[in-house]
């Protein structure tokens, strides 16, 4: 009996660890597709304050 008691705390042990995994790589993710967006828009904002001073200092 005790050694069927622990088979089904490892079963049930094993099943919170991958569920926990789980969360834990669609976190990563979330997180590394936020990451992308901000330095994405932040690149294009570069982008676009040269381009207008750019422009400026053309006269254009």
């Amino acid at each position: 009996m005790d050694d069927r008691m622990k088979k089904e705390r490892d079963f049930a042990l094993n099943e919170v660890m991958k569920e926990e995994k789980i969360k834990q790589i669609l976190e990563a993710k979330r997180t590394e597709r936020t990451t992308l967006i901000i330095i994405s828009l932040l690149v294009f904002i570069t982008l676009f304050i040269i381009y207008l001073l750019k422009n400026r200092n053309l006269g254009i």
